[in-house]
């Protein structure tokens, strides 16, 4: 779902790039600080990664898929740092979208690992974040993984 929202978001900026005169009327609900303002709140639903609660409630969701009511909330939040950090990958604002996964170890099983096309996504943004912020070794690191996790699947 919040994936979804963020690819709508890049279709419109696509074509209001073409056609901006056509657009005007909507441009207000696809602006980039609405759509910023709608993902922040929601990856606050995560736990504080950095305090021990946090990292047990963080492994039990990942555990369980994020499929229990309980649990849906902190993978809306993960998702939602993910899509933060696409869309800020988009903007070419690099550091601050690595900064949103800051806390989180993506080289550790979670949310993300559960589905492929997922895995792949993150860990692309992830390392065109890096690549673009200067940080060479962890962008080739980031993209060994996909072609290993390719690899895998094959």
């Amino acid at each position: 779902m919040v994936d979804e929202f963020v690819n709508q978001f890049h279709s419109f900026s696509e074509l209001r790039a073409t056609d901006p005169a056509k657009l005007n009327k909507i441009c207000e609900v696809w602006s980039v600080y609405y759509v910023l303002l709608l993902l922040e709140p929601l990856t606050e639903l995560l736990p504080d990664l950095e305090t021990k609660d946090g990292l047990q409630l963080w492994a039990v969701a990942a555990a369980t898929g994020g499929c229990d009511s309980e649990y849906v909330s902190i993978g809306v939040g993960y998702f939602s740092k993910v899509a933060l950090l696409r869309v800020h990958c988009l903007l070419g604002n690099y550091q601050i979208g690595l900064d949103y996964m800051h806390p989180m170890d993506i080289t550790q099983q979670g949310f993300y690992t559960r589905h492929i096309a997922t895995h792949i996504t993150t860990i692309y943004h992830y390392g065109f974040a890096n690549l673009m912020s200067g940080s060479y070794v962890e962008a080739i690191r980031e993209f060994n993984k996909i072609l290993k996790t390719k690899q895998q699947q094959q």
